[in-house]
Formats: structure tokens, C-alpha cells, sequence
């Protein structure tokens, strides 16, 4: 298997693996809410990730300007 071979295969199952974190925590989201007594604004993703999402747009002037459909 060539190297380009192997790093694509690699960089498919690291996207798999991320989209199954994402997909569990929307399903277990409604045992938290009740389990640690939040609301789901607090709990839901946006909280989490939000902040994140825009200080990687603040360090990535190009991903900034893709994000508001320049280029």
C-alpha cells in the first residue's frame, strides 16, 4: 500500500471516528439534560463548539473569508 493510500485511508476513518462522537452525544444529550439537571441551550453543541468555531476563524483569515463566501 502506498503512502498516499495509507493517508487517505487514515484521514477517512479519523472522519468516521469524529462523526460518531458527534452523532452519540445528539443521542445521548436528553439522559444528560436530566441526569445533570442543565437546559439543552446549555448543554446542546453550540455551547461547545461555537466558541471554538470562531477562534479558529479568527487564526485563519482564509477560512474566514470561505466562510463568508468570498474567496
Amino acid at each position: 500500500m502506498s503512502d498516499k493510500t495509507r493517508w487517505l485511508l487514515l484521514l477517512c476513518a479519523a472522519q468516521i471516528f469524529i462523526m460518531l462522537v458527534l452523532i452519540n452525544y445528539s443521542a445521548v444529550l436528553p439522559l444528560l439534560k436530566s441526569e445533570w439537571g442543565i437546559a439543552f441551550a446549555i448543554a446542546g453543541l453550540g455551547t461547545l463548539t461555537g466558541p471554538l468555531f470562531m477562534a479558529w476563524l479568527r487564526r485563519c483569515p482564509e477560512s474566514a473569508r470561505m466562510a463568508g463566501g468570498r474567496k
